[in-house]
């Protein structure tokens, strides 16, 4: 889907939900030809914003990122995409690859300082084996070219250190950026506004930690699998303390899929409870049932759809 596409699409679904609800709801700089809010940012764009030289400029958002197999999936506001969310993509990159390597499924390439002096500080690739035990290999060298009979008599002796990435605030970022975003995909603007508030406060929350990868704001519930599960949004539904949004989605690396489950708070007043409990008490088994795929820019039933959803499953508090 192109941007034109994706903007008309979106800008369909905003008027609908804001029409479903008899409570006026004010947009800031509203435009004529169209409106639409960026879901992370929550600024009200016109089409104009699809334009390159537009100052408020528009970009087409991967999630994940298209090094972990991800696909254009909406409009966000290009300069949240800065820098640092590039340097937080490649953390998320490497957490990926020190997962797999810690399974004994793909490699992990580091330098060696050899103590040699005609050999230079080569790359060699990690491993681990069927066995739990750490291997390495080094591509075109054959070491015994380059020791000699005097190192072996010196008790020769060589280093290494590579460092795995740690879990940190900013991969969980990711993950939950990522998981709102398919979120929105599938619900809609109706994810952000409600009948009850104009705004859905638990969701200006989770944008709010979305745009502050350096601290907590809110708890980040996440579980990574190579178990698929489903893929796409979910409720649960059972037990009903545990009633919150759920999403899943692959990232593939190396040629090896993993699946990405984060929870989301409820759209009610329910908000972050459930994510606080699982957080305190660990993982529970529990019911969920998933969202099905609709075109929610149709009409107003289909824009919103997640709303009546939810109220039939959990009931609105």
């Amino acid at each position: 889907m192109n941007k034109k596409d994706q903007f008309l699409k979106y800008s369909k679904n905003l008027e609908l939900v804001l029409s479903s609800f008899n409570k006026p709801v004010r947009l800031v700089n509203k435009h004529t030809e169209g409106n639409y809010i960026c879901p992370i940012g929550f600024t009200n764009h016109s089409i104009e914003g699809l334009n390159e030289t537009y100052s408020d400029q528009l970009s087409i958002e991967h999630a994940p990122p298209r090094s972990l197999g991800g696909k254009a999936i909406c409009l966000v506001r290009k300069d949240l995409n800065n820098k640092s969310g590039h340097e937080n993509d490649k953390a998320l990159i490497r957490y990926i690859e020190t997962t797999q390597f810690k399974r004994g499924e793909s490699t992990i390439m580091t330098r060696m300082n050899l103590n040699l002096p005609r050999l230079k500080s080569p790359k060699a690739k990690f491993h681990i084996d069927s066995e739990n035990r750490l291997n390495f290999i080094f591509n075109n060298i054959t070491l015994k070219d380059h020791i000699g009979e005097s190192d072996l008599k010196n008790d020769y002796q060589f280093k290494f250190e590579f460092k795995l990435q740690e879990i940190n605030q900013a991969i969980k970022n990711i993950l939950l950026k990522i998981a709102y975003l398919h979120a929105f995909k599938s619900i809609g603007y109706i994810l952000c506004f409600g009948p009850k508030e104009i705004y859905n406060k638990n969701y200006k929350k989770v944008r709010e930690q979305i745009l502050n990868s350096d601290k907590e704001i809110i708890p980040i519930v996440f579980e990574i699998s190579r178990v698929k599960k489903f893929d796409g949004v979910a409720i649960i539904t059972d037990p009903k303390e545990f009633a919150s949004i759920i999403v899943s989605y692959p990232l593939t690396l190396n040629g090896i899929t993993d699946y990405v489950s984060v929870m989301l708070p409820a759209p009610d007043s329910r908000g972050f409870s459930a994510l606080e409990l699982i957080k305190k008490q660990g993982n529970l088994d529990f019911k969920f049932q998933t969202l099905p795929q609709i075109e929610i820019w149709k009409n107003k039933e289909s824009a919103i759809y997640f709303y009546n959803f939810w109220k039939h499953y959990n009931g609105i508090v």
